[in-house]
């Protein structure tokens, strides 16, 4: 069973679960903040709710790793276990590099995953990145843009 901000598991055990999406640079400096980001997450679900929930279980992904909650019938992601997986969580936080682009073909599956969120009403945490990627999706919903060179941070000018 599951309601808006826990779950009960075996034995009536009652957790949240939470998603902690890691858009943060696969460097030392990145590692480092994406630590600090979940014990951040951790220290404020701690301090609110360690009076109702006993524990918080997280899933760490990644830009790349999403894909286990994706479910979208007019795409790919049609495995109706990641529906299931996506449905047992209690919470997404979604942050990380405020400077990646999130038309950036880097950010599909994460901009895919926020849209679902929004879709489902599931609470969801967004910042740097994350907040740009609500920004987008707000203002273009799910038109493909292609940005033209844009200082060398789009496409290739030959393209």
């Amino acid at each position: 069973a599951s309601s808006l901000f826990c779950s009960v598991g075996p034995g009536g055990a009652v957790f949240m679960r939470v998603l902690l999406v890691n858009g943060f640079p696969r460097t030392a400096a990145g590692g480092k903040e994406a630590a600090e980001f979940k014990a951040i997450v951790s220290a404020g679900l701690a301090d609110s709710h360690s009076k109702v929930l006993p524990s918080v279980a997280f899933a760490s992904r990644d830009l790349t790793t999403v894909v286990d909650f994706l479910y979208d019938q007019t795409t790919e992601f049609t495995n109706p276990d990641a529906l299931k997986q996506f449905e047992h969580l209690d919470l997404v936080v979604i942050a990380g590099d405020p400077n990646l682009l999130p038309w950036s073909p880097l950010c599909n599956h994460v901009r895919m995953l926020l849209k679902q969120c929004i879709k489902q009403h599931k609470p969801t945490l967004v910042m740097g990145f994350g907040f740009s990627m609500l920004a987008f999706l707000c203002a273009m919903g799910s038109t493909p843009v292609k940005v033209f060179n844009g200082r060398g941070r789009g496409s290739a000018l030959s393209d």
